[in-house]
């Protein structure tokens, strides 16, 4: 059951990391990025299937011990959140293969979107508030990065008002832990 827990992080950033190195061919990227939807919407119902049956599941990261290693849980609400995030990931990789013209923006959109589903899954599946901040720092880089791939004015200003306040609540958030 452990390889469960880290299949729904493995998976996406594997196929981000092939589609990443598969740039040059679009046929492929896209192949890759449907396989990895599809594993993921797979793993996400083998976590849900198992943690229903078998009830919270957790598993450390290299052996290591708790305050060191990553922890990574799922119970219920979380193997959930991670199905439903993965159904939601294979019906946008498949809406953008239709939508998405052949250039540049089709080359990085796929991979950067397996990106941000490693780190949605990794935030629904963190044991411990450090990987999660942790998760959620991929988040906000895969999503900046999809934000400005047209390039357009507004979507570089809405990338600079994104960052701005997340940078505002990361400040804030450290300041009121102290």
């Amino acid at each position: 059951m452990n390889w469960l827990l880290v299949c729904p992080i493995v998976i996406p950033l594997a196929a981000a990391v092939i589609g990443f190195a598969g740039r040059g061919s679009e046929r492929t990227q896209k192949a890759v990025s449907l396989a990895g939807a599809i594993g993921l919407s797979g793993a996400a119902a083998g976590l849900l299937s198992s943690v229903w049956r078998d009830g919270i599941a957790s598993v450390q990261i290299g052996q290591w011990p708790a305050p060191y290693g990553i922890t990574l849980v799922a119970d219920h609400l979380s193997a959930a959140m991670v199905a439903v995030s993965a159904l939601i990931g294979l019906a946008t990789v498949i809406y953008a293969f239709g939508d998405t013209r052949p250039g540049p923006l089709s080359r990085a959109l796929h991979p950067l979107l397996h990106a941000l589903l490693a780190g949605v899954c990794g935030a629904f599946l963190a044991g411990d508030v450090f990987n999660l901040y942790v998760w959620f720092e991929i988040m906000l880089i895969a999503s900046l990065a999809l934000l400005v791939l047209g390039g357009t004015p507004a979507q570089l200003d809405g990338a600079v008002r994104y960052a701005a306040l997340s940078l505002i609540a990361t400040a804030a958030s450290d300041c009121c832990t102290v």
